[in-house]
């Protein structure tokens, strides 16, 4: 049952929808008139429309324009249009094609004709001005027109998603219930599919669905930095696992876990960046199940992290490999993470609780400290004990190498390393929990953490390329010029001493001033 206070809104929002003229034909806007270039002309300028719909001549005009979703106008050659759709007289519903005759093809989007006559229900709730609701034959209370909104235009199935949720207005609009968005005739239609959800309900498997455009999200500033600041990082995560995938050594215990966290990592940057980077928001189940995604691997990554840290105390008193053992836990327990968040946010907990996902964005909603509870509280948490790891390794191996001096150099390099790569994620999830402070206390605002927060993601990426694959590879080739430094001969790259300092020629004497 809507709350009292929807109905008022909706009802306000349907008062603020005025007609204004257009161009053609005065009172009427576009989105209620018909193209007649099929339909029957008589000889006073009027038009049939449908079976039994006479347009006069005076609703008649000539078009030279279509208006399409979102406004955009494009061209077209002059035809004629009528109005259909009166306030106060009659009300028009769209649909996508002729509902008896077509079905819109989902290869080619265009409406192809049917073999069969689809069996749908055309008796259908519809809300009043005044807010009250009633159940109205379609067929008999609108008139019917024919369009497509967009080219990617995606039915809704609120049986699946509760969010997908809509109604019929009197007026012939569409009202979605979870961003109370208000949907002209050019920005939907109807179409009967089939939906075998619907028969295990015990309905018709023919239902008449509402096609709509996905929504446009806004170009901002701190939107375009973050894009960027993305894209930065993925490439040299992706160049760091390349080096360490091809290097000739073979890969140890501790190179594995930091494959995994690496992969993971990648891969959810790849996921929530391409959330925002596209100019169109996905929406329903997909949206749904890359929300999700993004939030498995990104955890996973976290979790990897620990396994990274927890290794390094382990391999310094035992080196035994618990590798199969680490994949259970860095891939199980985000596993678990992330289907006990489906389960809340398919509950009927309140929704300060559950994440959103599917919802206004793919991601975490913006509105609620949802991400702070479940990913950035986590991964601060596993943060705190990978810091607690670390500090027990360096006094076990101090402990260590008073019996092992030669492992010295091996124990030393991982932890630097690895403490590098602590500091940064450190570092990180500060930044990016304060930023998420911030937009839930001001939401409409770009205040400066966002943008340090993206300039330190922007980093993440080059400084763990540095720590893992440019630093590595110079202190091997210094190693192995050091190792061959007594054996270097400078004649083996053809220098000679003409290209040494101070050295020229007098008088066909061979002259060394070296100052």
């Amino acid at each position: 049952m809507l709350r009292p206070q929807i109905l008022q809104f909706i009802t306000l929002l349907c008062g603020l929808h005025v007609y204004h003229a257009e161009d053609g034909v005065s009172y009427c806007n576009f989105e209620d008139t018909v193209d007649l270039s099929h339909s029957q002309k008589f000889a006073n300028g009027s038009y049939l429309y449908g079976d039994d719909l006479i347009i006069p001549a005076e609703q008649v005009s000539i078009y030279d324009y279509e208006i399409i979703y979102d406004g955009d106008r494009i061209s077209r050659d002059p035809h004629p249009r009528g109005c259909v759709c009166r306030p106060g007289e009659r009300s028009c519903i769209k649909f996508c094609c002729h509902p008896t005759k077509q079905m819109l093809s989902n290869s080619s989007r265009q409406c192809e004709e049917l073999y069969e006559v689809p069996k749908f229900n055309h008796n259908m709730k519809v809300i009043s001005l005044n807010g009250t609701r009633r159940i109205v034959d379609i067929t008999k209370e609108f008139t019917m027109v024919l369009g497509i909104p967009c080219d990617n235009a995606y039915p809704l199935n609120p049986l699946m998603n509760l969010h997908e949720k809509w109604n019929l207005l009197e007026n012939g609009s569409l009202v979605l219930y979870y961003n109370l968005r208000i949907l002209d005739k050019s920005d939907y239609c109807f179409m009967p599919e089939l939906r075998n959800d619907n028969v295990e309900l015990g309905g018709s498997p023919w239902v008449l669905s509402p096609m709509i455009c996905p929504l446009t999200k806004p170009i901002s500033v701190s939107r375009l930095f973050n894009n960027v600041a993305d894209c930065i990082s993925i490439v040299f995560l992706v160049l760091t696992i390349l080096v360490i995938v091809v290097k000739p050594e073979k890969i140890n215990l501790q190179e594995n876990s930091l494959l995994c966290f690496l992969v993971s990592l990648t891969i959810g940057n790849i996921i929530v960046a391409s959330t925002y980077i596209s100019d169109t928001q996905l929406t329903g189940l997909w949206c749904s199940f890359v929300g999700f995604s993004g939030y498995l691997f990104m955890v996973a990554s976290f979790f990897w992290l620990n396994v990274i840290f927890f290794d390094l105390l382990k391999s310094i008193v035992n080196r035994e490999n618990h590798f199969v053992t680490y994949l259970a836990y860095g891939w199980g327990v985000p596993a678990a993470f992330t289907a006990v968040l489906l389960i809340i946010q398919n509950s009927n907990m309140p929704d300060k609780y559950k994440p959103g996902f599917g919802e206004d964005s793919c991601w975490f909603n913006a509105n609620n400290f949802s991400s702070l509870l479940y990913l950035y509280g986590l991964n601060i948490l596993l943060l705190c004990l990978n810091i607690f790891y670390y500090i027990t390794t360096w006094h076990k191996m101090k402990s260590v190498l008073q019996h092992q001096p030669t492992r010295k150099d091996d124990l030393v390099k991982s932890a630097d390393q690895y403490g590098r790569l602590l500091m940064l994620m450190i570092t990180l999830a500060c930044f990016e929990t304060i930023s998420n402070i911030e937009s839930v206390l001001h939401p409409n605002s770009e205040t400066i953490w966002y943008f340090v927060a993206d300039f330190v993601d922007a980093l993440e990426g080059p400084i763990i390329f540095w720590i893992f694959a440019v630093k590595p590879i110079i202190e091997i080739r210094r190693n192995r010029f050091l190792e061959n430094g007594n054996q270097y001969d400078p004649l083996d790259e053809g220098i000679t001493m003409s290209d040494a300092p101070g050295f020229k020629i007098e008088n066909d004497t061979q002259i060394y001033d070296r100052f």
